[in-house]
């Protein structure tokens, strides 16, 4: 199969049939790239894969935000937690 020709292994059906998508004489002609062409197209693909994530975040909606703010029993826990660390370290 295609992706055992390019050196990968199984790891499950999802990823042979992602990679069987992709001819050969694609992979062929990325092999014979330089080291900045190959480079080049990562730059590429990842820009093209960091554009689709835009799609994540919608605009004028509201996302929920974690603060340590207001969170003083949280604040305790971890103190007691770190000074029994540092206790422990020193006895």
């Amino acid at each position: 199969m295609l992706w055992q020709q390019i050196g990968l292994t199984r790891i499950g059906k999802r990823v042979a049939r992602v990679f069987c998508m992709v001819s050969s004489e694609l992979i062929s002609t990325l092999k014979r790239l330089s080291r900045s062409d190959k480079f080049y197209v990562m730059q590429l693909l990842i820009s093209e894969l960091a554009q689709s994530e835009t799609d994540l975040i919608k605009p004028d909606q509201a996302y929920p935000v974690w603060s340590p703010y207001g969170a003083d029993e949280a604040a305790d826990t971890m103190l007691k937690v770190l000074q029994a660390a540092k206790a422990q370290d020193h006895a």
